[in-house]
């Protein structure tokens, strides 16, 4: 996405991160569909714009957190969710836009 070269061991030791909030919130949801209640909360418009990007943009895999992945699949399957959620070309021109505006602000 043009963030940068950041180095492997800070990658690494990110992804790491990711993965201990990853388990709590497997451990979060337990037997509910979402995050606080059987209906979509907060939680999940904060949590729900960042977790179904981790594989793609993060390269964290979500699929051996099944209830994560559950959890995102009813998250998606909703029409306004899915409406609102953000393409890989909004993602590309996003970053496209941001390198413009650091390489003009360093000028």
């Amino acid at each position: 996405m043009g963030w940068g070269n950041p180095e492997p061991q800070a990658i690494e030791k990110a992804k790491e991160k990711v993965n201990t909030v990853l388990a709590f919130f497997e451990r979060l949801l337990d037997d509910r569909p979402f995050f606080g209640s059987n209906n979509v909360t907060f939680a999940e418009c904060t949590a729900g714009t960042v977790v179904p990007l981790l594989s793609w943009q993060v390269g964290v895999a979500i699929d051996g957190y099944p209830k994560i992945q559950a959890w995102c699949d009813r998250l998606m399957s909703r029409p306004s969710w899915h409406e609102t959620q953000f393409t890989e070309a909004d993602l590309a021109a996003f970053a496209s836009r941001r390198q413009k505006f650091l390489e003009q602000s360093q000028a």
